[in-house]
């Protein structure tokens, strides 16, 4: 299966379907510079490396606690039954709307004090996950911040909806906050995070 990224490069995100959509995914990505620096199945418990919650997910990005949050997240659907609908949200709308003031960001592993838009190399990546989000100097401004995502959403979100085993979708974590709904029965999945060295794209 080939796989272009043009559809990821220009609306930040993609969708592929069929046996080795993941494969082809990473196979062009690291082929472009990128890096795959976490690769783990998220499950059922005692059927993953990572506990899935089978409730509302509501709109984040991936690693947001971190230095430099992944670049691109790619999940791949192993089993699922019912429920788990993804929808999408493309942030880049409201980065002049951000307050420049900072939050922590932490979990038990890692935590780092930055602004929802933050600069890495140059570039614009945006940190959202309100369960890891907690207020630093500025106290109403994490309330600032979840309203004007939940406004966002209420407009311009997309419904990607249910993946099929063996379907993929891969997004630009600095830029798409992701959303899973609930879901019932059996659901495991494939995570990978990928940076990008070259910090050009």
């Amino acid at each position: 299966m080939a796989w272009e990224p043009k559809m990821l490069f220009d609306r930040g995100y993609d969708v592929v379907h069929g046996p080795g959509a993941c494969s082809s995914i990473v196979d062009v990505l690291v082929g472009i510079g990128s890096r795959v620096d976490r690769d783990v199945i998220v499950g059922a418990a005692g059927g993953g490396d990572l506990l899935s919650h089978p409730d509302d997910f509501w709109y984040h990005t991936d690693g947001s606690f971190l230095a430099k949050p992944p670049r691109w997240m790619i999940i791949e659907v192993l089993q699922a039954e019912s429920g788990g609908a993804l929808h999408l949200l493309d942030a880049s709308p409201l980065i002049r709307q951000f307050d420049a003031g900072e939050i922590w960001y932490g979990t038990e592993l890692a935590g780092i004090v930055a602004p929802v838009a933050s600069d890495i190399n140059g570039r614009v990546c945006i940190r959202y996950r309100a369960d890891y989000m907690r207020p630093y100097h500025d106290f109403s401004l994490l309330d600032r911040v979840h309203s004007q995502v939940a406004r966002h959403a209420a407009r311009s979100s997309t419904l990607v909806g249910e993946l099929s085993q063996s379907s993929c979708l891969v997004a630009d974590n600095w830029r798409v906050l992701h959303r899973r709904a609930a879901f019932v029965g059996k659901r495991t999945i494939r995570r990978l995070w990928l940076s990008w060295p070259r910090g050009e794209m």
